[in-house]
């Protein structure tokens, strides 16, 4: 298409796009009409047929929108649907609290720098980068699990398409873990190597991290030293048996 003259202005309609301008500066003008009722609007370029193909590529993602509430934030579809608690599955079942604060966890690990994110962003390349954010292929696997129920229950809230809800059938492939694991070296007095997370800190410890055994040695020690008939063995009977607290504390060779 030919340049227009400063005196010429055009205004095109692309789908659900106006394209308008030129402007004082040369540039076009885009408006269009979000679902949820905002205006949206963006400056394009001096040339008319790169802001006409530019325009087609904002109606074509407007118009793959779930409806009005695919405009919101992912951070407030997570609060929304840690709010309902509840399966999205057919049974409908409430989360108990356990399971509530378990997809908590999950949820929010994975939406770690996507909370920005709009429900319609959502396409498979994003959801591999969120479940992805994990240390080892087990975290992947039980991201995935949870980021499957999560986009059921965001198409069955109107966040999402049916589409957009069927990002992850069961048999999906899954991604390598995008979080590396570092051994981090602690001081002889408090035990031996152990493998911690990226950007966590030295102090947490998480729940199935096992003491080591020069911990449990130097307890045994101490308490020997008030009981002496049984305080050594006490500690290592401790972290050897019982229902999960022994699976916690189990000593590591």
């Amino acid at each position: 298409m030919s340049a227009l003259t400063a005196s010429e202005t055009v205004q095109i309609q692309v789908g659900n796009v106006t394209v308008s301008g030129p402007g004082s500066k040369g540039c076009y003008r885009l408006t269009w009409l979000n679902p949820d009722g905002s205006e949206g609007d963006t400056t394009g370029g001096r040339d008319l047929d790169g802001d006409i193909a530019k325009a087609e590529g904002i109606d074509s993602w407007v118009s793959s929108a779930a409806g009005p509430k695919a405009f919101a934030t992912l951070e407030s579809m997570m609060e929304d649907c840690l709010e309902q608690g509840r399966s999205p599955y057919d049974d409908k079942k409430p989360w108990k609290p356990q399971n509530r604060t378990q997809i908590e966890r999950h949820l929010s690990r994975q939406l770690r720098g996507f909370e920005t994110y709009r429900g319609l962003d959502v396409n498979r390349e994003l959801v591999d980068k969120m479940r992805a954010q994990a240390g080892t292929e087990v975290m992947v696997k039980e991201n995935t699990i949870v980021l499957r129920s999560f986009l059921l229950w965001g198409y069955q809230a109107g966040y999402l398409t049916a589409l957009q809800g069927e990002l992850l059938p069961r048999a999906c492939s899954m991604p390598a873990p995008s979080i590396r694991r570092t051994v981090v070296r602690i001081s002889e007095d408090e035990g031996d190597e152990r493998a911690r997370m990226n950007g966590q800190e030295e102090t947490y410890i998480r729940d199935e991290d096992a003491p080591s055994r020069t911990l449990v040695s130097a307890l045994s020690r101490t308490v020997a030293t008030y009981y002496p008939l049984w305080g050594e063995l006490a500690p290592e009977l401790a972290a050897n048996s019982g229902a999960r607290w022994g699976e916690q504390f189990q000593l590591t060779a």
